[in-house]
């Protein structure tokens, strides 16, 4: 049985809706989260939690009328009626003559009914994970901390999400989709250091607790007795969950408003007549990047969900840089019917190259002198016309010298960007689905009103579950490590 409401619970739920609102109301959104998390601190089974929301959104497209959010989980008639009834006095007067509704208005004709694919996001194993198979994998992560002679902290979360999005018009967009992640931090109880490992899949089958938490211990125990080194430009090997942590931030930047405004890296330069820096080399030449609803590590439902005017509108794959060259960015808009781009910034990335993958160790063992770097935290943009970011190494951090781990390293500050360092690249691994951890809601997403203009209120690249990042490690020449950081 599905947690969430299947396609056909959705759609009859929604034209209830629809029957019941004014004809004002264009279109109905509707969205059910369920999750199930379980943490665990100090060694030890903290919390267990199970969460259902299900929010409805009121479209008000046409004339003069906003959107706004209600939130229920209840689908009764009588708590529908009550829940039209309170979105009714929340509509505001249209005075007379003002923005009326055009019968040839173009966003009737963009709603209309259009074939939009439900995708393959949903995996029935991962919803039976969230009662056994989560309890289970919490206990074998303290199990194996103990056994180690290590405390630590984990979090095992399960999630189903159903979307659908429903208009007057005839157009219907649905998805479902599940998502898991494990994340294992170890500590070692009579020394500071510490070591991270995670895993994100949709597959709860294709997850591996065991490893995750064996790779967590091992980083911890190679992390001892960590010393200071000096601050500077050096050869960096960057984990799968560093690098994802860069592309995330930089994944914002792909704005082709922003660009046609003069901000942004992707901004044309002020003496050409360009709107953007598309048709240049941007990155590497051997590192490809796009977002694709199909992609099998980083698919997402395959109708926009972010931004101005265009919800459930089908999505398209989309190329942003092939072989180092930019080539796309995101843009609203329709051409010939269809949107211009997949949203409103890339919902999902895609790292890749074009050139045979080089393992980790392999990187290690061609650096004379260089900086493993495990995880980043607090990652942050400084300054946007460059992409220049600052942010924390993290639980794993080592000095590389003739080939080999030589040992463990305090942490660092970095500042540096991505446009400089994705363009001097040494090596380049396999890409993974990155894992980012479990964060609490916002003040924002916990707001049960808001106006269309805002919703939803943050992208949801920064929602748990995050969007996918599918990246490779790479290796790095002189990325820059500008001071030391305490230990975090």
């Amino acid at each position: 049985m599905s947690p969430v409401l299947t396609r056909e619970e959705a759609v009859a739920f929604g034209q209830r809706l629809l029957g019941k609102l004014s004809a004002r109301a264009n279109g109905v959104f509707l969205e059910q989260n369920v999750q199930a998390m379980t943490k665990v601190a100090n060694g030890r089974i903290l919390s267990a939690t199970d969460g259902d929301s299900l929010s409805v959104r009121i479209d008000t497209r046409f004339g003069r009328g906003y959107g706004f959010v209600l939130g229920t989980n209840q689908r009764n008639d009588q708590l529908l009626d009550r829940f039209i009834a309170q979105a009714h006095t929340l509509e505001l007067p249209k005075p007379p003559d003002a923005y009326p509704d055009d019968p040839d208005d173009p966003l009737h004709q963009r709603y209309v009914a259009q074939p939009v694919p439900e995708g393959a996001l949903w995996y029935p194993a991962t919803v039976d994970a969230m009662q056994g198979a989560r309890a289970d994998t919490a206990h074998r992560v303290v199990k194996q901390l103990v056994a180690s002679k290590m405390t630590g902290a984990a979090t095992v979360g399960v999630s189903a999400r159903a979307t659908l999005y429903i208009y007057r018009e005839g157009l219907t967009a649905y998805a479902r989709e599940t998502d898991a992640e494990l994340t294992v931090t170890a500590r070692s109880t009579n020394d500071p250091a510490s070591g991270w490992a995670g895993q994100a899949r949709r597959d709860w089958t294709q997850m591996t607790p065991d490893v995750v938490t064996a790779t967590a211990i091992d980083v911890a125990t190679r992390s001892r007795n960590t010393v200071a080194f000096e601050p500077g430009r050096y050869t960096t090997i960057l984990g799968p969950a560093a690098v994802a942590q860069l592309m995330r931030a930089m994944a914002q930047l792909f704005s082709a408003e922003e660009a046609a405004l003069g901000r942004g890296p992707f901004a044309a330069a002020r003496a050409s007549n360009k709107r953007s820096r598309i048709g240049e080399r941007v990155i590497d030449s051997r590192l490809s990047m796009y977002s694709d609803p199909d992609d099998p590590m980083g698919g997402y439902p395959a109708f926009i969900q972010e931004g101005g005017g265009y919800y459930g509108l089908p999505t398209y794959a989309t190329q942003f840089i092939r072989n180092g060259v930019l080539v796309n960015l995101s843009e609203y808009g329709l051409v010939r019917g269809k949107p211009k781009s997949c949203s409103e910034l890339p919902y999902s990335a895609h790292v890749t190259s074009n050139m045979p993958a080089v393992s980790i160790e392999e990187m290690i063992a061609g650096c004379p002198l260089g900086i493993y770097v495990n995880r980043f935290s607090n990652v942050s943009l400084v300054e946007r016309d460059s992409a220049l970011m600052t942010g924390v190494t993290r639980d794993g951090s080592f000095l590389i010298r003739h080939g080999k781990i030589d040992r463990p390293i305090k942490n660092f500050r970095f500042l540096d960007s991505p446009m400089f360092a994705l363009n001097k690249v040494e090596a380049i691994g396999t890409p993974v689905r990155a894992a980012f951890g479990y964060s609490p809601p916002t003040g924002n997403e916990l707001l049960w009103i808001v106006k269309s203009a805002s919703w939803p209120p943050i992208h949801r690249s920064q929602q748990w579950p995050y969007a996918p990042m599918v990246v490779p490690p790479l290796m790095i020449k002189e990325f820059n490590f500008n001071s030391l950081a305490d230990s975090m």
